[in-house]
């Protein structure tokens, strides 16, 4: 239980009660820079989105077809939209009511485990792309057989993945048909970027997980 002044607090069946350290990230690291950000300019960009579990719910409602895995102690991630005044518990100092359905993985001894139902994915980039040093940063390029390069910068594939995390499976489905390393297709759009322990990794819900580079063969 979560005690404020005399009385004691539980979260909503569909929320969870984090520590964070505030709203906003007003510092961004640049090598060994630190510089102050205005968190109103992509507002996105800046906020927080990860935060230690103060407290959960006795009960989730059936519909969210979750069965409840987190532990107070645990560091979640969250989507950008979960933290803003309205969601500040009153009387407290950095507690904030998430939406268990905005949760998106948590980590515990180290291990990053997706939430039933989401799974974690790595940018795919094609086999014949190089990495190189222009101007003392790392490349990504396209080069022909002779070591001319025909094209820098090179995106990462917006139809394939690596999948690297795979939580349990929301109450009544199934087992999604992949495993950890599979090359994954996934439906369009669905490689919504968010920074986990230091690592950039797509967020996506099982569902949109098409079919694997096994099966196109």
């Amino acid at each position: 239980m979560l005690f404020i002044g005399s009385a004691t607090m539980t979260p909503y069946q569909v929320s969870v009660l984090v520590k964070c350290k505030g709203i906003y990230d007003y510092i961004v690291k640049t090598g060994s820079l630190e510089l102050y950000v205005d968190p109103l300019y992509k507002q996105g960009a800046h906020k927080v989105t990860s935060g230690t579990v103060v407290e959960i719910p006795m009960h989730t409602p059936d519909w969210l077809r979750i069965v409840p895995e987190l532990k107070s102690g645990d560091k979640i991630y969250f989507h950008y939209n979960s933290l803003d005044e309205d969601a500040l518990v009153p009387e407290t100092d950095g507690i904030f009511s998430i939406l268990y359905d905005m949760i998106f993985c948590y980590v515990r001894d180290g291990e990053i485990v997706p939430i039933a139902g989401k799974c974690l994915c790595k940018p795919y980039f094609d086999p014949d792309i190089t990495e190189i040093e222009i101007g003392g940063q790392m490349v990504k390029c396209k080069m022909t057989k002779s070591g001319i390069i025909k094209e820098i910068n090179v995106r990462h594939s917006l139809k394939r993945a690596i999948l690297t995390h795979i939580g349990t499976q929301l109450v009544g489905e199934t087992k999604p048909d992949v495993k950890v390393g599979d090359i994954v297709y996934y439906a369009i759009n669905a490689d919504f970027e968010n920074v986990i322990e230091g690592d950039t990794y797509f967020v996506m819900d099982q569902e949109v997980l098409l079919m694997t580079e096994e099966a196109t063969n």
